[in-house]
């Protein structure tokens, strides 16, 4: 079966080229460290255990109180049961 995409023999990268390609990956790099990295579990231990939850990322603070508006009033009919249909 051919492929769809010739195959290069002998084929080599001009030094423009070559320079170009140089130019555009310390900027991928740079964008790549921007991005919060994953903590391994014993970091993320040890960040717990010193109370610097803080500096857990996407660490969400909850607290520990209910909502306090009123809940909603329902306003669909109940279901009804099988021998009342």
């Amino acid at each position: 079966m051919r492929s769809r995409y010739p195959r290069l023999k002998g084929s080599s990268i001009s030094e423009e080229d070559a320079k170009l390609a140089e130019e555009q990956l310390p900027a991928q790099k740079v964008e790549v460290q921007n991005e919060p990295r994953a903590l391994s579990f014993a970091e993320l231990q040890e960040l717990i255990t010193q109370g610097k939850t803080d500096q857990i990322p996407n660490n969400k603070h909850i607290p520990d109180v209910l909502n306090d508006t009123p809940p909603s009033e329902s306003v669909a009919a109940p279901r009804k049961k099988p021998w009342e249909m």
